[in-house]
């Protein structure tokens, strides 16, 4: 049964619902005492939105007798699904008490509570019931961040930026989780005053957010030189020099003859002022292309390594005529 079930929570967290489902039941089949495996199944309902079937079962889960320390997640898991899902905060609420009853050196319920504190208006002890959570976790991010929103909207904002920079200091690498927080601090930075702050954050948070669906693309399918050359990009445009070139490097292992590559890569040389690397990818490009981009970078390699008259004369070539071609 303990094997059935392994195999059905990594299902779970690879999203293959219904091998998971049959992996659970089979792990109930063989032991029905395996209230772990039943919580899967739960959820599972409750994904399909059967809401009513997977409160029914979560309902007669929590009267059995032989619950012993899941009795505890039942409560929370249940408040969360009442507040989530039925909007019934005061039931939730109800949840919560009870799971605190069991042990109140959890940090769970108190959060579960005072997300309903929060839906119900109820400023000052959605704090209290935060605090109280950062007091049995206090390197927990989430709490941090929950409390920070919760200061911000009632206009504490000293309060709320010290939250939500030790939110930051202590969340793991994650970059759903660094946008989320990030976004947090610009709020409170904008309320505050702070605009030009602010707007860093924001953008940060913006640029984040723009590198999931990249990094998800290679996931995908890694033999795409286009998925690697546009995260290359990405990664230049925030100057992260080392992470656009190794893209960069993969583009050109798997499309050799790739001009945007060997340009972008060029340009990458360029800010690391490896002149002569710049030069060479740029003399490649132009044996598979004569755009004038080509020349332009390269006139700012040779312009790099000394190499006046061979800038100007690609200069002539790319058209440019800028500041930097007229210094």
């Amino acid at each position: 049964a303990g094997a059935y079930e392994l195999r059905g929570q990594c299902r779970f967290l690879l999203h293959s619902w219904k091998q998971a489902d049959a992996d659970f039941a089979k792990a109930l089949e063989l032991d029905p005492k395996l209230i772990s495996s039943k919580m899967f199944q739960i959820g599972l309902k409750i994904r399909r939105n059967d809401i009513v079937g997977g409160m029914a079962d979560l309902d007669d889960l929590i009267q059995r007798k032989d619950a012993g320390s899941m009795l505890y997640s039942m409560y929370t898991v249940r408040a969360a699904y009442r507040r989530d899902f039925l909007q019934e905060y005061s039931e939730a609420i109800d949840d919560c008490n009870a799971a605190i009853e069991l042990n109140p050196n959890r940090g769970t319920a108190y959060i579960n509570r005072g997300v309903s504190y929060h839906a119900m208006g109820e400023a000052s002890k959605t704090i209290e019931d935060y605090s109280k959570a950062i007091a049995v976790a206090p390197n927990c991010y989430l709490q941090r961040r929950n409390r920070a929103l919760s200061y911000w909207q009632e206009r504490e904002y000293s309060k709320a930026l010290t939250d939500i920079n030790t939110a930051i200091q202590l969340a793991p690498n994650n970059m759903l989780v660094d946008v989320s927080l990030l976004n947090v601090k610009a709020k409170v930075l904008t309320a505050m005053g702070r605009t030009d702050e602010s707007q860093v954050y924001w953008r940060r948070a913006e640029w984040l957010r723009q590198l999931s669906p990249l990094n998800q693309a290679i996931t995908k399918d890694p033999k795409d030189p286009q998925n690697h050359q546009h995260r290359a990009k990405h990664y230049a445009k925030d100057r992260q020099w080392d992470k656009a070139l190794s893209d960069y490097n993969t583009a050109l292992k798997l499309a050799p003859k790739s001009t945007e590559a060997l340009v972008g890569r060029s340009k990458v040389w360029l800010a690391k002022k490896e002149y002569q690397k710049a030069l060479d990818d740029c003399t490649q490009a132009l044996k598979h292309s004569s755009q004038r981009e080509i020349y332009s970078v390269r006139g700012d390699a040779f312009l790099g390594l000394g190499d006046h008259n061979q800038a100007i004369a690609d200069y002539e070539r790319a058209k440019r005529f800028d500041a930097q071609v007229a210094l």
